[in-house]
């Protein structure tokens, strides 16, 4: 799909179709598992076509910091896979 040509691409838009032969009002397949963790409270994968997502979350209570006692924190990681 790296080397497809404008020529092929302006004659596929003028048929009203997309590069993987979807019609413009076409969604790709959609589907969504929950629960698919066991490491964490919560998580779930949502499949969009061939592209894969997968969402967990993690819970810890702590002690707040000295200086704020009546303050919490959230911290936020995000690991991002790619496969070509």
């Amino acid at each position: 799909m790296d080397n497809v040509s404008r020529e092929y691409m302006i004659k596929l838009l003028d048929k009203g179709n997309r590069i993987d032969g979807r019609k413009f009002d076409e969604l790709r397949k959609i589907e969504i598992s929950y629960d698919v963790s066991k490491h964490a409270e919560g998580a779930a994968r949502v499949r969009l076509g061939d592209t894969e997502v997968l969402v967990g979350v993690k819970l810890e209570v702590g002690t707040p910091f000295p200086d704020k006692p009546d303050e919490g924190t959230i911290i936020v990681n995000a690991e991002i896979q790619l496969r070509i």
